[in-house]
C-alpha cells in the first residue's frame, strides 16, 4: 500500500513512480508473472463451449468437443448453407435478368437505329412547315400548369421523385451500388479449430476414467483431477501427455503408450489388435506439451526437425502430428546432405505424404543416400507435382523407369544444365500428366528424344541446347496440345523450311521464343501461327554481330491477329534496324513491346507513336535517346502505363519531373517509369 492510503488510485496524486512500483510487485504486465492454471483451457473441457464435457468426442485432428456441441455447430453450419444457397439462387436469377434485359435494350436500340435510317429525309422547307402546323396551345398550357405545380410544391415527392429513397445515405444509393456477385457457396463444413474438413462420421467418441480417489463430498466439476488413466492409474491434467485409443476411446497416458501398448500393439483392456499409426489421434489440445513442441518444430530446419523426431518414440509422434502444418511441402534435397539411412527413411515416412515439391542442385551428387530417397519416394506412391534439378544428372538413378510411382502425377519437370543426353531421356512418355518440361542448357541434345516425350506437355523449353539442330523441330508434332516453346540459342543453320514445319507440327503456339542467326531462312511462315501471342526474338549467342531481323519476317506477322507481345531483348546494335522499326510500327495490336540497344534517331522514335494501343514500353541501353523524345513518346501513346528507359546515358534526373509537370496540364496520370 502506498503512502496516500485509500486514495492510491486517484490521478492526481497516484504518482508514475507509485505506479511502476506497484505494477512490479504485482507481476503483472512483466515476463515475470506467469499465467494462472484459470488462463488455461483444461483437457477434458470443449474446445467450443469451454466447459467439461458430458459426451465428449474428438475429431482425427485431436480436437476434443463435446457431442451436443458439436453437433449443433454442425446443423448450424448446414443451416447457413441452406441460407447462402437461396441468396445465390436469388442473385443469379438476377444477373441473368439483368443481362436479358440489357440484351433487350440493346435489341431494341438497334431497332430504333434502323427505323431511323430508313425513314425518308425532310427538306428544311418541309420540315418548317410540318412544325407550324403543330399544335402548340396544349403543350403550352400543360408546361405552365405543371411549372406552376412544380414550384408551389413544398414536398420531396414532386417532380418524378416519388419512386425514389429520400434517404441519399443508403447504401443502395451510393454511386457504385449494384447487385453483388453471385459466389456459390462452399457445401464442406469445417472444423472451428482446424479449419480442416470436419463429418460427423469422423467423429471419435472419447471415454474418461474416473479418478478413484473416495471423495464423494465435492461434485466432479469442482475437482482439479477428476480422471485417469485406465492402465497406470495415473491422474491426467494438462502436463501429462495423453492420447486416445481409437478403437475402444479410452484415454491413456503416452508413456503407457511407449512403455507397455507400443511393443505388442495390443489393447490391454480389450486385447484387441491395434494399427501403429490409427490409434493415437493425438493433437495439441488433447496434448499438454505438444503444443510447446510444433512451435519448436517450426522454428527448426529439415535436418534438426529429422534429429527431434529421431530421438525419442514421443518426439517421433509430435514429429508425424507435424506433417499436418506441411513444413516440408517443398524439399531442397541439398538439406539432406548430412542425413544418414535411418534418418532419411524416417523422413519419408513421415513427410512424404505432405511433399510436392523436389528441387536439387549440383551438390546433391554429395548426398550419400539420395538414391534410397528417391527409391523410397518411387514405391510409397506420394502426389509429387514438380522436380526441378540443376547442373545435377538425376536420369543415371533410374527414377522415373517404373510405371504407376509417386512420380506418376508430376506436371512439372525442370532438368537444366544436367549434361542431359537423348538415350537418358527414353522413358520420360509414362508421365502422362506432366505439363511443363524444361531441359535447357543441355548442350549434348541433339533433338531425337523429342519423338518419346509426353504427349500432354503444354510448355518445353530447349533454350541453350547447342547440339540440336533446328530441323529436329518436325519431332513436335507428337505433342499437339503444345502452346509455349523456348527455343532460342541452338545449333546455327539448318534447312530451308524450318518455320514451315514448325507451323505445321505445333499450329496452336500461344508463346514462341526463338533465336535469329546469319542463315536466312523461310521465318516469314511465322505468320501462320494464328494464335500467336507473345514472340521474343534474340541474337543467336554465336552470331551476334552478323544477325538482323529480318523485314518478311515482320510482314507476315504483321497479320497474327492476336500478337501482343513482341520482344527483342538484349539485341546487338543494328539487330533492329530503321527499316524493321517502321513495319513494327504499323503493329496497331501491340500491348507490350521491347528493343534493347539500338541507335534510333529521333525520327525513328516518333514513329512508335502510331502504336496507340501499346501500355508498356522498353527501350533500354539507346544511345539516343533523349528526355523530349521520351516526353513525346508518352504525350503520344494515350494508353502507356510503364516505359523502361534503362542505361540509356543522354537522359537526365529532370526528365520524371518535366513529364509529371506536361501530363498533369493534360490531365493525364504519370506513367511508371524505370530509368
Amino acid at each position: 500500500m502506498t503512502r496516500h492510503a485509500r486514495n492510491c488510485t486517484a490521478g492526481a496524486v497516484y504518482t508514475y513512480n507509485e505506479k511502476k512500483r506497484d505494477a512490479a510487485e504485482s507481476g503483472y504486465g512483466t515476463n515475470a508473472q506467469r499465467l494462472g492454471k484459470d488462463s488455461v483451457k483444461s483437457f477434458d473441457c470443449c474446445s467450443l463451449t469451454l466447459q467439461p464435457c458430458r459426451r465428449p468426442v474428438i475429431t482425427k485432428d485431436g480436437y476434443l468437443f463435446d457431442k451436443e456441441a458439436i453437433l449443433q455447430y454442425i446443423v448450424t453450419k448446414k443451416n447457413e448453407y441452406s441460407r447462402r444457397l437461396k441468396e445465390y439462387e436469388r442473385l443469379r436469377r438476377a444477373e441473368e435478368d439483368k443481362l436479358s434485359q440489357e440484351a433487350n435494350s440493346k435489341q431494341q436500340a438497334r431497332m430504333e437505329r434502323f427505323v431511323n435510317a430508313e425513314k425518308p429525309a425532310m427538306t428544311p422547307a418541309h420540315s418548317s412547315a410540318a412544325a407550324s402546323e403543330k399544335p402548340s396551345t396544349s403543350s403550352a398550357a400543360a408546361a405552365a400548369s405543371s411549372a406552376s405545380s412544380s414550384a408551389s410544391s413544398i414536398s420531396n415527392m414532386t417532380n418524378g421523385h416519388e419512386k425514389k429513397l429520400p434517404s441519399f445515405w443508403l447504401p443502395s444509393e451510393c454511386p457504385n451500388a449494384g447487385l453483388a456477385k453471385a459466389q456459390k457457396p462452399d457445401a464442406t463444413i469445417y472444423c472451428p479449430v482446424s479449419q480442416k474438413p470436419l463429418r460427423v462420421k469422423d467423429l471419435i467418441d472419447v471415454k474418461f476414467t474416473l479418478l478413484k480417489d473416495g471423495d464423494t463430498k465435492r461434485s466432479l466439476i469442482a475437482k482439479e483431477a477428476r480422471y485417469m488413466c485406465p492402465i497406470t492409474h495415473d491422474a491426467l491434467s494438462n502436463a501429462v501427455p495423453c492420447a486416445v485409443l481409437r478403437p475402444t476411446g479410452d484415454v491413456v497416458t503416452m508413456e503407457c503408450v511407449e512403455r507397455l501398448i507400443r511393443k505388442d500393439m495390443i489393447h490391454p483392456l480389450t486385447d484387441r489388435k491395434l494399427k501403429k499409426r490409427t490409434s493415437f489421434p493425438c493433437s495439441d489440445v488433447t496434448i499438454g506439451l505438444y503444443s510447446f513442441w510444433l512451435d519448436v518444430l517450426k522454428q527448426l530446419d529439415l535436418k534438426s526437425r529429422i534429429s527431434f523426431a529421431a530421438s525419442c518414440d514421443m518426439f517421433e509422434e509430435i514429429y508425424a502430428i507435424s506433417s499436418s502444418l506441411r513444413l516440408n511441402r517443398v524439399v531442397d534435397v541439398e538439406e539432406m546432405l548430412e542425413f544418414s539411412l535411418v534418418e532419411t527413411r524416417l523422413f519419408v515416412d513421415h513427410s512424404g505424404p505432405e511433399i510436392e515439391i523436389i528441387r536439387g542442385g549440383p551438390q546433391t551428387a554429395m548426398i550419400p543416400h539420395f538414391k534410397y530417397f528417391m527409391q523410397l519416394m518411387a514405391i510409397k506412391r506420394m502426389k509429387v507435382n514438380e522436380i526441378a534439378f540443376e547442373g545435377f544428372q538425376l536420369t543415371r538413378y533410374k527414377w522415373c523407369t517404373a510405371p504407376g510411382t509417386s512420380f506418376c502425377s508430376l506436371s512439372i519437370l525442370s532438368m537444366r544444365r544436367c549434361g542431359l543426353t537423348d538415350e537418358k531421356l527414353e522413358g520420360l512418355e509414362i508421365f502422362t500428366q506432366l505439363e511443363t518440361l524444361d531441359l535447357g542448357y543441355n548442350d549434348q541434345l541433339t533433338g531425337s528424344c523429342l519423338m518419346s516425350l509426353p504427349t500432354s506437355l503444354l510448355s518445353l523449353n530447349i533454350t541453350g541446347c547447342q547440339s540440336l539442330c533446328p530441323n529436329e523441330l518436325i519431332h513436335l508434332s507428337f505433342m499437339p496440345r503444345l502452346r509455349e516453346l523456348r527455343a532460342s540459342g541452338l545449333m546455327p543453320g539448318g534447312h530451308w523450311n524450318i518455320y514451315r514445319d514448325l507451323v505445321l507440327a505445333c499450329p496452336l503456339l500461344v508463346e514462341v521464343e526463338m533465336s535469329m542467326c546469319s542463315v536466312k531462312r523461310d521465318e516469314h511462315r511465322l505468320g501462320g501461327l494464328r494464335n500467336l501471342e507473345s514472340l521474343v526474338i534474340k541474337a543467336h549467342p554465336v552470331e551476334t554481330t552478323q544477325c538482323m531481323v529480318s523485314c518478311p519476317m515482320l510482314n507476315g506477322l504483321m497479320g497474327v491477329p492476336l500478337l501482343r507481345k513482341l520482344m527483342f531483348p538484349d539485341a546487338p546494335s543494328g539487330f533492329v534496324n530503321a527499316n524493321a522499326l517502321a513495319i513494327l510500327s504499323r503493329f496497331s495490336q501491340l500491348r507490350v513491346l521491347m528493343i534493347h540497344n539500338q541507335p534510333y534517331c529521333a525520327e525513328d522514335f516518333t514513329r512508335l507513336k502510331n502504336l496507340k494501343s501499346l501500355e508498356s514500353l522498353d527501350l533500354s541501353n539507346s544511345p539516343n535517346i533523349t528526355n523530349e523524345i521520351v516526353a513525346d513518346l508518352v504525350v503520344g501513346l494515350p494508353n502507356l502505363r510503364v516505359l523502361t528507359v534503362q542505361g540509356c546515358p543522354l537522359l537526365t534526373n529532370h526528365v520524371y519531373g518535366d513529364l509529371a509537370a506536361q501530363l498533369a496540364s493534360l490531365g493525364r496520370i504519370m506513367v511508371e517509369m524505370q530509368i
